[in-house]
Parts: C-alpha cells; structure tokens; sequence
C-alpha cells in the first residue's frame, strides 16, 4: 500500500524523519524567497 512499508514497516516517523534529512533544503528555500518577491 505505501512505498515505505517494505523498508520500515510501521515505523512511519523514521521513514519522515529520513526524508527530511535527504531533502536539499537550499533549494526549496531559494524557490520560496523567489515566489515572495512576486508578490511584494
């Protein structure tokens, strides 16, 4: 049914908190900064 079942079966938090720790958040801040200005 979820994708992250077979790798962490219940164990739902861990498989976010891998997430969070993968994502390159340099970009989404950039993007962020870039779609405020639109609108100031």
């Amino acid at each position: 049914e979820h994708s992250y079942y077979h790798d962490y079966g219940p164990a739902r938090g861990e498989f976010v908190d891998n997430f969070f720790e993968v994502v390159d958040w340099n970009e989404p801040a950039a993007r962020y900064e870039q779609a405020v200005q639109l609108f100031e």
